[in-house]
């Protein structure tokens, strides 16, 4: 399943879920990320968790593990 950013832009895959929050590794450069649950915003085809962020600004998060 992708991490994709609000505008439905694939940012990274799921690596696993827990109660709070989804761990990734981003597309890019295959940083590991930890991605709050508060930041989700829904599942969209059981092909992508869409996070609350736009592409451009979801790097700067500082979510990385």
């Amino acid at each position: 399943m992708h991490l994709c950013s609000s505008d439905f832009n694939a940012w990274g895959i799921v690596e696993s879920v827990d109660t709070e929050a989804v761990l990734g590794v981003t597309n890019h450069d295959q940083r590991r990320v930890r991605v709050p649950a508060d930041a989700l915003i829904d599942i969209r085809g059981g092909h992508c968790v869409r996070i609350d962020r736009v592409r451009a600004t979801i790097d700067q998060q500082g979510w990385e593990i």
